[in-house]
């Protein structure tokens, strides 16, 4: 049975590798948008968002404690928030820019 220290590592592992995948197709997604020469101020935000996400939820594994624990992670959760706001300026259906982050969705998107 794992322990509650394990099973947040569990997480952790899970929540980072979701992170990782979804800051690869960000990635992606602004390469290609930047190459057919369009919205390269909003890409360039995406991009800082979509990519800041799996590294605060990295750097929470080395957390001084459980208060710097939640601090990083609620960095995560603001950055995937900025994430879906850049995606929605790009995307003005909120189906289409949504699809993106439910596929790779590291917290609940009401």
């Amino acid at each position: 049975m794992l322990v509650a220290k394990e099973m947040i590592t569990v997480a952790e592992s899970i929540m980072l590798d979701k992170a990782k995948d979804f800051a690869v197709n960000i990635v992606n997604l602004c390469k290609s948008i930047k190459e057919a020469k369009r919205e390269s101020v909003l890409t360039n935000q995406l991009l800082r968002s979509g990519t800041s996400i799996g590294a605060n939820i990295h750097e929470s594994k080395y957390a001084h404690g459980t208060a710097d624990f939640i601090a990083k992670m609620q960095i995560a959760l603001k950055e995937c928030y900025e994430s879906e706001y850049w995606l929605e300026l790009l995307n003005p259906s909120k189906e289409g820019c949504r699809f993106l982050l439910i596929t790779y969705s590291l917290f609940t998107i009401p």
